[in-house]
């Protein structure tokens, strides 16, 4: 007797390499064959005896194809569906097949059922993830895994193991379910059409990374793809909109918790995280409940918005009369001057302001958009700056996508406190519908000049948004730092030419101009001499940095100093110098070395041998806290160039929050070394010249006091900033 292992192609090859890493660190103890369903040829790191099944179509055609293969070997008993960005785990499958159901499933991440765990960790996408995934699968289990399997309406089929009856079921499934999601619905809705138990072993984990089948596609074709799938749902007998499936998970966790107490004081922290999470989503839903576009259209799915229906049928309507040039081209012209939600969006503007409350137009892309991570920098600046500095203010995002540029212009969401609006500067109606809201708005603030600059820059110069042209509307300009020689940095002299011409009409046009540090002004000072904008310095700050003495009496590890570096290998943190500094002195630490790629990192060190005491991993910024607090000394390898001089960066402020002692090349970086702050000179470190622990220790807490410094500096620029805006605003 043997298990079948379902593997459907439909996720990038690293996701892939991922999944393969994991299954050959901890395979089956019983008898398996996979079956990789609509590969062109084996996988380099797939089994040797792995099963090359043909397939062609989408998601729910490859499940049926490698179904049908593994049905027809009598030896199967038990068949595992999994998808090839889930990452496995030790024991994995013996607790699944210990549940004893004709359906059972994992909890995880990453899932749009109950299997969805609150406060699962965050990893990034790489081989070092795949040992934390594990680490945590191990302690979940430890926690939960004598909690009986709890029964499912649904599960997810990143890991379904089906035995050999509930596999014939699925089998039948329609093969034209286009969205990877709905078909797991199916799935379960088959599955219960049938009266096969279904269950969920909630002490067995395994990390899902989720969305890699969405990657690439459009917003129409990922709305096209559902409904499709959602129709084709309806017709095989029911189809209902997730709701709840956090909320059953939290329940079912507690419930387990009630009789465990001791378990309260790890888990509560992450169940908390997803009640928060629970709150954001409600507050959503209300929002777009309360839109009037959002009503119940059709009676088969009232969640979608009238909008959404319309679009649909408009995009039949175009292609049924593409043929007929004039009508075809009326149609565009007529979606391209008066796109859906302009005129309401105008009227909304007009309305806050009629009931005196201020509005302002941010380009920047709305912090909550999922296309980008909220740890990344720029994001909380963007998120800081509306809590902080437009609290009250009714704002309207304008943004220029990266990917899958609007033909006409997007209203993506409209709110009680937000507007978000994507557009093609390289189409002249959009340029002049977006300068309609700034003006309708009376300001803007831009974050970094790059949101001016168009993807079309090099063939359409003109297509830079005249934003500083516009009547009685005041300008804050955030500069977050030195674009034109970033540019230049990376060798892109057009880049940095036409930067630098934007640059200058930006801190001219502007009323108000935000710096994160004063050696920005006076860098700006230099370039154009005296400016009439007024400026603001605001130093770039986590939530979390408090005024409070860091951590100063730090444990040896295996009798050394702990070396830490946390960032990435670009070309500008100088890492061959960094591996200079370690193969010169191996011995004189433990280093750790955390990086969103590790192997980059492996890959420059070359051949000579590592040092004997090295951690080379990745952490989340979350994981990195537990690192900071035992860490003795920081690279910070930054070149005395402009771009260095104008920066914040937060690794800088991280260590001397954590009393860590930078090492570096340069003390000229934005305004630490002006505040007073103190570092270990790398050239020192080179000549074996190190503080003793006391003198460290008392470094680090007169750095804490420069770190306090810096952070009245933020909190000052943040109140002067607020009144400037509301002062402004009128």
């Amino acid at each position: 007797m043997s298990n079948a292992l379902i593997l459907p192609g439909v996720a990038p090859s690293g996701a892939l390499e991922l999944f393969f890493h994991s299954l050959t660190a901890w395979p089956p103890a019983q008898p398996c064959t996979l079956y990789l369903v609509g590969f062109d040829a084996l996988p380099p790191a797939a089994p040797a005896d792995s099963v090359l099944v043909p397939a062609a179509g989408g998601y729910s055609a490859c499940l049926a194809a490698g179904l049908t293969a593994a049905l027809a070997k009598a030896e199967h008993t038990h068949f595992c569906l999994l998808h090839a960005d889930t990452v496995l785990s030790p024991g994995w499958l013996d607790d699944l097949l210990a549940a004893d159901a004709d359906a059972v499933g994992p909890v995880t991440n990453f899932a749009r059922t109950s299997q969805q765990l609150a406060g699962a960790p965050a990893l990034r996408q790489n081989r070092f993830s795949v040992g934390k995934a594990a680490d945590w699968a191990k302690k979940r289990r430890a926690d939960f895994g004598a909690q009986p399997p709890v029964k499912a309406e649904q599960l997810s089929a990143f890991c379904l193991l089906l035995t050999r009856s509930a596999a014939q079921a699925v089998a039948g499934l329609p093969a034209d379910l286009p969205d990877p999601a709905l078909a797991e619905q199916g799935i379960s809705l088959l599955l219960r059409q049938k009266g096969f138990s279904m269950v969920c072993c909630r002490g067995r984990y395994l990390h899902h990374w989720g969305g890699e089948s969405r990657r690439g596609l459009s917003p129409d074709q990922l709305a096209q793809r559902f409904h499709t799938a959602r129709r084709r749902l309806q017709a095989m007998g029911g189809w209902e909109p997730p709701a709840g499936e956090l909320a059953a998970s939290i329940a079912q966790d507690l419930e387990w918790i009630a009789a465990h107490p001791e378990l309260l004081p790890v888990w509560q922290p992450r169940l908390a995280q997803g009640l928060s999470a629970l709150q954001a989503g409600q507050r959503q839903l209300a929002a777009q409940a309360a839109d009037p576009g959002c009503q119940m259209a059709d009676g088969i799915y009232p969640e979608v918005p009238a909008g959404i229906l319309a679009r649909q049928l408009k995009h039949k309507a175009v292609r049924k009369w593409r043929s007929l040039g004039p009508v075809a081209s009326h149609i565009a012209r007529r979606q391209l001057e008066h796109p859906d939600g302009l005129d309401q969006l105008l009227e909304r503007i007009a309305a806050a302001k009629a009931a005196g409350k201020k509005t302002v137009a941010i380009l920047a892309p709305l912090f909550s958009d999922p296309t980008f991570s909220p740890e990344d920098g720029y994001i909380r600046r963007v998120k800081a700056v509306d809590e902080d500095v437009f609290p009250d203010f009714f704002k309207v995002y304008l943004y220029e996508p990266l990917i899958h540029l609007p033909a006409s212009l997007r209203i993506v969401s409209v709110d009680e406190e937000r507007a978000y609006v994507q557009y093609d500067p390289a189409i002249p109606q959009q340029r002049q519908q977006i300068l309609r809201l700034a003006a309708a708005c009376g300001m803007t603030y831009t974050h970094s000049l790059l949101r001016l600059m168009p993807h079309c820059w090099r063939t359409d110069p003109a297509a830079v948004p005249a934003l500083f042209s516009l009547q009685n509307t005041v300008h804050i300009f955030d500069m977050h730092g030195a674009v034109p020689e970033e540019f230049a940095l990376d060798g892109k002299e057009e880049e940095a030419a036409f930067a630098r011409q934007l640059e200058e009409s930006c801190v001219w046009g502007a009323s108000v101009i935000v710096t994160v540090n004063r050696a920005t002004q006076e860098h700006l000072r230099k370039r154009y001499g005296e400016l009439k904008a007024q400026m603001v310095c605001m130093p770039i700050f986590n939530e979390d940095v408090k005024n409070a003495q860091p951590p100063l009496d730090k444990p040896l590890a295996n009798g050394l100093p702990v070396a830490l570096y946390a960032g990435g290998v670009q070309a500008w943190q100088n890492i061959p110098l960094m591996q200079q500094a370690m193969a010169a002195h191996p011995d004189a630490f433990v280093y750790k070395m955390f990086l969103p790629d590790p192997d980059a990192f492996a890959a420059l060190w070359g051949d000579k041998p590592f040092p004997p005491h090295l951690v080379l991993d990745c952490k989340t910024p979350t994981e990195l806290v537990a690192e900071y607090q035992t860490a003795h000394y920081g690279f910070v390898l930054r070149d005395d160039i402009t771009v260095n001089n104008v920066a914040c960066p937060t690794k800088l402020v991280e260590y001397l929050q954590y009393g860590i002692l930078p090492i570096l090349l340069t003390p000229n970086i934005g305004d630490f070394a002006a505040r007073g702050m103190e570092y270990l000179p790398l050239e020192d470190l080179l000549a074996g010249k190190l503080p003793s622990e006391e003198q460290r220790r008392q470094i680090a807490a007169r750095n804490g006091e420069v770190l306090g410094l810096l952070l009245q500096d933020h909190l000052d620029g943040r109140r002067q900033l607020a009144a400037l805006a509301e002062s402004l605003a009128g």
